[in-house]
């Protein structure tokens, strides 16, 4: 048996980054790869869909992968990775050479003609790597009738594949060796793993010392780059290798890998283990279902897995954010329907002007708010917390996981009907407040502006509501509200909240009294 090493980092990795390396990076990282003698370098992805840019791992022709290949390859094999289904075969031309193999990743419900096109890749001059995704979900059945197909095609490799981490050391075990027994010995047997219950290294050696008779392939990517909470550490495991297996390993060109290139992209992306990543896990789903859920930032972790848990099976396999969007909502809006909702909420605010209160750590610059406060005609509103340098007539909670934490006793309460809390003093309807926008959906500041205009309120001023800054720890009045967001998100939030205030702006008039992200000016900010 020969045990060798597929690093993945310029492939998997890419869904960290969206696959933005640049030329240098791209470069270096192929020719480190290459210097520490790993067998096997997948280059990225061949996806049709793409543009030909230069600063990527997507690429549109196997052509534009010659540019970045080592010049001296030595025993190094250089692969690719199609998604069945995104890579046309009359685009792929004959193999000439430069190019080693390419991996066909393909779900369940499509690998009878995923084997068609491997047999047509194979007809090209490639070396195959059958990729069958989560492949923990086939049946016994299912895998010993494709292993028949892939026995009359003789792939080089085909794989278990873990693409939501979720197998166990005995998992894994089973289905080795169930295809052990039933493949062509000649057919070389391969293991991707991800690391979101933390087993990947464990599963990795427990593949290895199976008492397999067949060539193996391990993968793995430096650094544990990879979707979810990442892969197996390339760097970790060819020193198993060496130490165990007495491989011929070179460690040190994966160390500059990670200094030179992974660390920084590391610190702007951060991949490894989280809570999302184990919940999904456990449930056997796509890991983005239950990141999606976490970064709502209103759901505690019951509800998270409640809602993951009543995820359709035919549903788990791949991301559908409209499909979790309305599971969501059809939960929140499930709580409410044994509560009774206030009519005279309306009379609270008809003809008022409401000075809102946000979180931001702009009002702890704020003065004379009390002052504001004493005009009768005006009515102080905070919105999803307590705050400290002032009092305030009500406390608007629409956000279950911030409501755990809130005073019940501290203030009059009115609450959207997805918290079911017979103490709240209004209790408004939650559903008719929400936003069309699925980003911004139940947005708290949002809803309260809505409640508002239904309420025929005069004005609405804000303070506190100071949009998303990148560095997390500048966004709160309170260390407590602190909550991960990554640049992305920032961004979008930013940009949607604040289109969504001017639409509101139309029914009822906004203006902000501190300095907002919200707007890329400073024309709706006055002073009381």
């Amino acid at each position: 048996m020969k045990i060798s090493i597929l690093d993945c980092t310029l492939r998997d990795g890419g869904y960290i980054n969206q696959w933005r390396f640049t030329e240098k990076q791209i470069t270096s990282i192929l020719n480190n790869l290459a210097l520490s003698n790993i067998d096997y370098i997948e280059c990225g992805y061949l996806k049709y869909s793409t543009e030909n840019n230069s600063d990527t791992t997507l690429f549109k022709k196997v052509e534009q992968i010659r540019n970045y290949l080592p010049f001296n390859k030595k025993s190094n094999n250089f692969v690719v990775m199609i998604n069945y289904g995104e890579y046309p075969i009359e685009h792929l031309p004959v193999n000439n050479g430069e190019i080693f193999g390419i991996r066909v990743a393909f779900r369940r419900q499509d690998w009878q003609e995923a084997m068609e096109y491997c047999q047509q890749i194979k007809d090209k001059g490639y070396y195959v790597f059958i990729q069958p995704m989560i492949t923990i979900n086939y049946s016994d059945i299912e895998l010993l009738d494709m292993i028949q197909i892939i026995n009359d095609i003789q792939p080089y490799a085909v794989y278990i594949v873990d693409s939501f981490g979720v197998m166990k050391p005995k998992d894994l075990l089973r289905l080795t060796y169930l295809l052990d027994h039933n493949l062509e010995s000649k057919i070389k047997l391969g293991f991707h793993g991800h690391n979101n219950l933390q087993l990947v290294f464990s599963n990795a050696t427990h593949f290895v010392e199976s008492n397999i008779t067949r060539d193996i392939i391990i993968d793995s990517s430096v650094y544990g780059m990879g979707r979810g909470a990442g892969n197996l550490n390339t760097e970790l495991f060819v020193e198993y290798l060496n130490d165990r297996h007495a491989a011929k390993y070179v460690l040190t060109p994966l160390l500059k890998i990670i200094d030179e290139s992974l660390m920084t992209i590391y610190q702007e992306n951060y991949w490894g283990y989280s809570l999302p990543y184990f919940i999904a896990a456990r449930n056997n789903c796509h890991p983005n279902y239950a990141n999606y859920l976490l970064n709502k930032n209103s759901l505690n972790v019951e509800d998270i897995e409640r809602i993951i848990k009543s995820i359709e099976d035919n549903k788990k396999d791949a991301f559908d954010k409209l499909y979790i969007e309305d599971i969501y909502i059809n939960y929140q809006t499930r709580r409410s329907k044994s509560i009774v909702l206030s009519n005279d909420i309306h009379e609270v605010f008809a003809e008022k002007d409401v000075l809102i209160i946000g979180p931001g750590k702009s009002i702890l610059s704020m003065e004379n708010i009390d002052l504001y406060a004493e005009n009768q005609n005006n009515i102080v509103v905070s919105v999803n917390f307590i705050p400290q340098i002032c009092s305030v007539d009500y406390i608007f909670i629409s956000n279950s996981k911030r409501f755990e934490h809130l005073d019940k006793s501290e203030k009059p309460l009115i609450v959207t009907s997805n918290i079911n809390y017979p103490g709240a003093d209004y209790k408004v309807d939650y559903k008719a407040l929400l936003h069309h926008d699925l980003e911004i959906h139940d947005n708290a500041l949002v809803m309260l502006l809505k409640l508002l205009i239904n309420s025929n309120a005069h004005k609405a001023i804000l303070i506190g509501f100071d949009g998303y800054e990148i560095d997390i720890n500048e966004n709160y009045s309170d260390a407590d509200h602190i909550i991960p967001m990554d640049r992305e998100k920032v961004q979008v939030l930013n940009r949607k909240i604040g289109t969504s205030i001017q639409e509101l702006s139309s029914e009822i008039e906004i203006v902000f009294n501190t300095p907002s992200k919200y707007f890329k000016t400073e024309d709706h900010v006055i002073k009381i």
